[in-house]
């Protein structure tokens, strides 16, 4: 009996790897199919960072996803078993490498991401302010009507991003995004603000919420007129397991006094 089993597991598990393991070729070894050779040293550091996150997430992800499938055959075994029938227990031990492997894999991902980041968070590139030479004062002044009496005022104007990202291209690199946004002051001195920026990945059908995360907030002391943010969304957002879905990310501004001066979303679909 015990020989059965471990004969039925052993060949369900490795046909299950087939299936669940899209990423990788080997769930020990972690060697992708798309392993890239001979990296240019002009790649830049960013880019690298991306690729070590990418490929720990990826790694991860694997071989929980590999667990799963293994409890799962093991648990349809039995079932199959129970029946008196070696061939149910057969293709109890397929049908249940299958169900578990797929159902650990998205649960996977989400938990290797989150362990990525917190065992190596210099991965995570932090966002950063462009500074235009020319910050358009007197644009900006004019559009936002503004009156020293109006005190501290903040405009998130608009964003600079892709309208959709294909799952299937599994970028390295993060994916940009550009947020324009006005400030002014009466004095028109600097002054300071904190700006709070958050990843929501909303579901295809339902919209419901599949994961959301809040990158590091920062505090700037910025000048009056037009400022531009650049902040990488790392492309795990973006995994088939999202397809069909958007990903939503959130740029608020506060003063300095913790006051929401305002916010603004704009959307990428996943394709």
């Amino acid at each position: 009996m015990k020989k059965v089993i471990s004969t039925i597991v052993a060949t369900a598990f490795l046909a299950s790897c087939s299936t669940v393991n899209k990423y990788y070729d080997d769930v020990t070894t972690g060697e992708t199919r798309n392993e890239v050779s001979n990296k240019s040293s002009e790649v830049t550091s960013e880019v690298s960072a991306y690729e070590n996150l990418n490929d720990c997430t990826f790694k991860k992800q694997a071989k929980g996803a590999a667990i799963g499938a293994a409890v799962g055959a093991v648990g349809g075994a039995l079932i199959g078993l129970a029946t008196g029938k070696t061939e149910n227990a057969a293709k109890g031990a397929l049908i249940g490498a299958a169900v578990g492997g797929t159902g650990n894999w998205l649960f996977s991902l989400r938990t290797a991401y989150d362990d990525c980041v917190n065992e190596n968070p210099q991965w995570v590139k932090k966002s950063e302010l462009q500074h235009p030479k020319n910050r358009r004062v007197a644009k900006v002044k004019k559009e936002l009507k503004y009156k020293e009496k109006n005190g501290i005022v903040g405009l998130v104007k608009s964003f600079s991003a892709p309208k959709s990202v294909k799952a299937s291209d599994k970028r390295s690199d993060p994916i940009n995004v550009k947020t324009t946004f006005y400030v002014m002051t009466p004095d028109d001195g600097p002054s300071d603000y904190t700006i709070k920026r958050s990843i929501k990945v909303l579901n295809a059908k339902s919209e419901e919420i599949v994961k959301l995360d809040n990158l590091p907030e920062s505090k700037e002391s910025i000048p009056v007129g037009m400022e531009i943010d650049k902040t990488g969304i790392p492309f795990i957002y973006f995994v088939n397991e999202n397809k069909g879905g958007k990903v939503v990310y959130t740029f608020q501004l506060f003063d300095k006094d913790g006051k929401l001066l305002s916010e603004k979303s704009t959307n990428i679909l996943i394709k």
